[in-house]
């Protein structure tokens, strides 16, 4: 499996948060693994850290995943700014919310939560591929 790099995950939900985490340091698919339960946070460790991916919740409190969009949209390009690839891993099923994050330019992907180990994978997969955009096939 393609070490995923430096991953950012942005979850609001202490479970969920949890069990992506041990199983992506369990697979060894990460060399490093931050966590951030808002939008707020998660702008704050991507303006100091260094990262590759951000895993990105849709719906939560304090800043919701599109509003961060939006405020990384801003940061793009803005001087020692490096913005990571982003990946929505969200427990949304809306169709609504799946077509506006996969329109949005600087979403790479969009998965449904709970992160498991086909997930990852495939994950992993396409990018030691280099694909533009991923979606969860299944």
């Amino acid at each position: 499996m393609k070490n995923l790099g430096r991953v950012l995950l942005v979850d609001d939900s202490e479970v969920s948060s949890f069990l992506g985490i041990r199983l992506m340091r369990r697979m060894n698919a990460v060399e490093a693994v931050s966590l951030a339960e808002n939008g707020h946070k998660a702008l704050e460790l991507i303006k100091r850290v260094s990262l590759d991916l951000v895993l990105l919740d849709i719906h939560m409190p304090v800043m919701n995943g599109f509003e961060v969009l939006e405020a990384l949209e801003q940061l793009q390009g803005k001087r020692g700014i490096v913005v990571p690839s982003i990946v929505i891993l969200s427990s949304s099923a809306s169709f609504s919310d799946r077509e506006r994050a996969e329109a949005h330019p600087m979403v790479k992907g969009f998965f449904t939560r709970p992160l498991t180990e086909e997930k990852l994978s495939y994950l992993s997969a396409l990018v030691a591929e280099g694909t533009e955009k991923v979606s969860q096939p299944f």
